[in-house]
């Protein structure tokens, strides 16, 4: 039709107009015509408890429908298990120490990335996309992070974002808790966008699964958030609230099995499942059976470990493993894939999706590296396995009864060794708050025989392990510590002192298929010097390649400055006070 109008448009009008028609005929067309949309769902201080996962207990029905129709990972990774630097490492592609985002975003101690981090928002606005935020930002600086609705009181959509420098008198409930307000918003978002004819690019950031710091009313969870204390239902229309008892829930290997760190998991599954529902209300937004459901890639993550001893700020296991569900439309689904993938994935696969170039630019005057690679072949690829109704169970959900006493069959005389093309997955850590300063690097890989080896580099392994606020004042965390106090078994399935104490070993290599719960350390075995000394290596190239300020680290000064940082302090209050003292009699 569109050739046999211009051809007639031709024959009767003037070049001029006719060149005019043909420019607003395929203005038209374009507008029309649907763009990729992304849709990115965020879950804070996630765990595997999910029915995908292997959870019965927990409903998750939504997350488990988005699954049937997705790929689902096993071997997902965060690149650092923290907020702050977790969500800036998705958003740009980079690793913490490279984007400048060391810890958790501060407006009062300036952390935050290095200026000129170029973002998912800052990079698809560019390229024409319409890009919004609901729910954690906690992220800065905003240059570097614009998302171009939904965080700017003055600007389209208002203040839908907390943790937000830009947005500080949010209620951060509302907008990250409230799931039929951000149901709302979301439709005004997408009508927003695809009413000025653009893509759009939707940022979720659901604020369920973190520990409440809103005081005890709300419940350890902020569980109880949304309920009438009186009547016991829900005050927020779109959620129906599913109450757990302590009896039911399921008891992971690396969380201790007693009423305390029971109940605790009870308060985390009714969070859970109001975030799940949240997730069902985005999905009927984007899965209408038409265009837009046909154009639009959901990706449902969590940005770090559960808030547990173990979980988040660890790179074991519990802290680093995260649930990954990616849904590509014509993409095979309900399969599920144990391909070896980090967070650092995303930023590259949601450039590729929308046909958008790679950003090639310096920080600190060090060109950039881009470390992730795009998960779109893979997704587009039939899984080998079923995803559902095969009972399968995650490692993560396993019991401590399910792990051996100690690992000893962990490969025999001769393992097998890490091919020199074997795709290897790094981490990197600097602290959570800004007190918490315990510096780790991290690298997991396959073996040619399919072995998963872990190495974990403690940087100040002389240094006690630091506990964030919020797990430190949980009731879990509190039953360890109190358990440990008093001389009583912690029912917990590693050494709490040891947990916490100095050192920690530099060095912790792991052979995760054997020993999932990496209890014994094979730094120090003569059999696997091989898989060390390869791993290690690694971890220096990558230190080298990302420029990682760390990678020249000085062990003597270190040392010196972490055993005798009370007499440096003196020493330099002493100068302070005789500078002044020599100012004072100047003028004088």
């Amino acid at each position: 039709l569109l050739p046999r109008l211009l051809q007639h448009s031709a024959s009767s009008m003037g070049s001029w107009l006719a060149a005019a028609l043909i420019f607003a005929l395929v203005a038209l067309v374009s507008a029309s015509a649907p763009g990729k949309n992304i849709l990115f769902l965020l879950e804070d201080d996630g765990s595997m408890d999910l029915g995908v996962y292997g959870n019965h207990v927990i409903r998750t029905p939504n997350v488990d429908r988005m699954a049937a129709r997705s790929s689902i990972f096993t071997s997902a990774y965060t690149h650092v298990s923290s907020c702050s630097p977790s969500r800036a490492a998705l958003l740009s592609g980079l690793p913490s120490h490279q984007n400048g985002m060391y810890g958790l975003q501060d407006a009062r101690t300036h952390f935050q990335s290095f200026d000129h981090v170029r973002s998912l928002p800052n990079v698809l606005a560019k390229a024409g996309y319409i890009t919004g935020i609901i729910g954690k930002y906690h992220v800065w600086p905003l240059a570097d992070f614009n998302f171009t609705w939904g965080n700017n009181p003055n600007g389209p959509g208002g203040c839908q974002s907390g943790v937000s420098s830009a947005c500080p008198d949010t209620d951060y409930n509302f907008v990250a808790r409230n799931i039929t307000n951000m149901r709302k918003q979301a439709a005004s978002f997408i009508e927003y966008a695809e009413s000025r004819g653009k893509p759009w690019f939707l940022y979720v950031g659901f604020g369920d699964s973190h520990r409440c710091v809103d005081g005890p009313d709300y419940g350890p969870f902020c569980e109880s958030y949304g309920i009438d204390k009186k009547t016991n239902k829900s005050t927020i229309p779109d959620w129906e609230p599913a109450i757990y008892s302590p009896d039911e829930v399921i008891v992971p290997y690396w969380i201790q099995d007693t009423p305390a760190a029971r109940s605790d998991i009870a308060a985390m599954y009714t969070a859970k499942n109001r975030m799940d529902q949240g997730v069902g209300l985005m999905l009927d937004l984007v899965w209408d059976g038409g265009s837009r459901e046909a154009s639009t890639l959901a990706m449902y993550f969590a940005d770090n470990g559960a808030p547990f001893a173990a979980g988040k700020t660890n790179f074991y296991e519990p802290g680093a493993t995260e649930p990954l569900v990616v849904h590509v439309p014509g993409a095979p689904g309900g399969g599920r894939r144990g391909d070896l993938v980090t967070s650092l994935d995303f930023f590259p696969t949601l450039l590729e999706w929308a046909g958008v170039a790679l950003p090639s630019y310096s920080l600190m005057g060090m060109k950039v590296a881009y470390k992730g690679r795009s998960l779109l072949p893979l997704v587009r690829a039939p899984a080998a396995k079923e995803a559902l109704g095969d009972g399968y169970v995650h490692p993560l959900l396993q019991p401590r009864s399910s792990l051996p006493s100690r690992p000893a069959s962990v490969h025999a005389l001769d393992p097998a060794p890490i091919g020199a093309n074997a795709t290897m997955i790094f981490h990197s850590f600097q602290l959570h708050e800004v007190q918490m300063y315990y510096p780790m690097r991290s690298v997991h890989a396959r073996a040619t025989d399919g072995t998963l080896y872990h190495l974990i580099y403690n940087i100040a392994h002389y240094l006690p392990y630091p506990i964030a606020s919020d797990l430190w004042a949980a009731p879990a965390m509190q039953d360890l510590i109190n358990r440990t106090r008093a001389g009583v078994d912690t029912h917990w399935y590693r050494n709490f002192s040891a947990y916490l104490g100095v050192p920690r070993p530099e060095y912790e290599l792991y052979d995760v298929s054997a020993d999932p719960a990496e209890l014994r350390n094979l730094a120090s075995e003569g059999t696997y010097a091989d898989i060390f000394g390869t791993l290690q290596a690694a971890v220096k190239k990558y230190q080298f390649a990302t420029t990682d300020d760390c990678v020249f680290h000085v062990k003597v000064c270190a040392v010196f400055l972490s055993r005798y940082w009370l007499l440096l302090h003196i020493l330099l209050l002493s100068c302070c006070l005789m500078i002044d003292w020599v100012n004072t009699v100047g003028k004088q």
